[in-house]
């Protein structure tokens, strides 16, 4: 997944190659999605678009579909997640595995990433359209995460039922 993780993205269409060569590691456990370690300020971080391209690569991407991806460690890093609700609960429904879900935090090698950008009507997009993919999740972490505005996380963590860890340090909610 390192691989991935070096990719310079210039645009949203590089962003969606690294989504289509994302998808064909189809045993890779933990994966960082932008993996950028270095902090950014608001303005530097990918827009949504990014994320979009990257999913719409990822669950378009033919010849792994017979096998299912590994993922079960998701980092989201050096992203605005903002309006990017629907485009994320298509990620994470695409991996039947994931058990742990990281904003701002690499999973791999694990440590401090680039903060990721969130909103209120975004994670409540999130939750209600990935349900049974938040139902799996035993670990949520939201460090580095960024908030522009208040944020409420309730309709994120209703959903996530199995949740046995949850950590909000260093991060806008901690």
């Amino acid at each position: 997944s390192q691989i991935v993780d070096a990719l310079q993205l210039n645009g949203p269409e590089d962003a969606r190659f690294a989504g289509e060569l994302a998808r064909q590691l189809t045993r890779v456990e933990e994966l960082n999605v932008f993996g950028q370690v270095e902090t950014l300020p608001a303005e530097d971080v990918y827009d949504a678009s990014f994320l979009q391209a990257f999913v719409d690569g990822f669950c378009s991407s033919t010849g792994s579909a017979a096998k299912s991806p590994a993922v079960q460690r998701l980092g989201l890093t050096g992203i605005d997640l903002r309006g990017a609700g629907e485009a994320l609960a298509q990620f994470l429904s695409a991996l039947p595995a994931l058990r742990s879900l990281s904003f701002g935090l690499l999973v791999s090698p694990y440590g401090p990433g680039a903060s990721c950008l969130l909103d209120t009507p975004s994670l409540a997009s999130l939750a209600s359209s990935a349900r049974e993919a938040l139902s799996r999740l035993i670990c949520l972490e939201f460090e580095g995460a960024r908030m522009l505005e208040r944020v409420n996380l309730a309709p994120l963590l209703t959903s996530t039922c199995s949740l046995r860890h949850l950590d909000l340090s260093q991060s806008d909610f901690g």
